[in-house]
């Protein structure tokens, strides 16, 4: 900031200002490719952002090596989970809405983890097909005997369920909520339920 050359110290900063600041330094196109990883999290590729940003790879290679130089990435994910967040406060929640919708939609034609759809679906603004989402994730829990896994994601879809009016599949998702906690064993949990 100049104090050094004024002959001053500088005043220190928090870690995320200084994220921050360094955020604010690289160009528009690893900006935008940044916050496409942020959105994305662990299901971020190259070919997802391929998609998200409408441009091939070769033509995100100088903003992958901008945001590897700047220290934002290191590989395909985040040299820290702090830049990540930093990155995530700087995406209006409308962009961030429209974003998990359009990761949701690319994993799921390439048959993505349920659990993680559930969530972009979740917070794209989607709850059916969260609900949907959540549904085979607790299927997927059952089938390797998690069945406390299974309960909550299920719980999880009635709630998306809820949010998506649709009130029917609600009660089926509880339903077999209250099946899930008789499997494993945890008879007070379900009689609540």
């Amino acid at each position: 900031d100049g104090s050094l050359a004024r002959g001053e110290l500088p005043r220190p900063l928090s870690v995320g200002a200084l994220i921050e600041r360094r955020l604010q330094r690289v160009t528009e196109p690893a900006l935008a490719l940044a916050r496409v990883a942020a959105i994305a999290g662990v299901d971020f590729s190259i070919e997802l952002a391929e998609a998200a940003i409408g441009v091939r790879a070769v033509q995100l290679a100088s903003a992958w090596s901008e945001l590897q130089d700047a220290q934002v990435l290191r590989g395909e994910g985040f040299a820290h989970d702090l830049v990540s967040d930093a990155v995530l406060r700087g995406v209006p929640p409308v962009v961030a809405r429209r974003m998990h919708a359009q990761c949701a939609g690319w994993l799921s034609a390439r048959g993505g983890e349920p659990a993680r759809l559930a969530r972009h679906w979740r917070l794209g603004g989607h709850p059916a097909e969260a609900a949907l989402a959540f549904e085979r994730a607790a299927t997927r829990a059952s089938q390797a005997s998690r069945r406390h896994e299974e309960a909550e994601l299920l719980l999880q879809s009635a709630h998306a369920y809820a949010d998506a009016g649709q009130p029917a599949q609600r009660f089926e998702a509880l339903a077999a909520r209250v099946s899930a906690l008789i499997v494993a064993k945890l008879d007070e949990r379900a009689l609540e339920e």
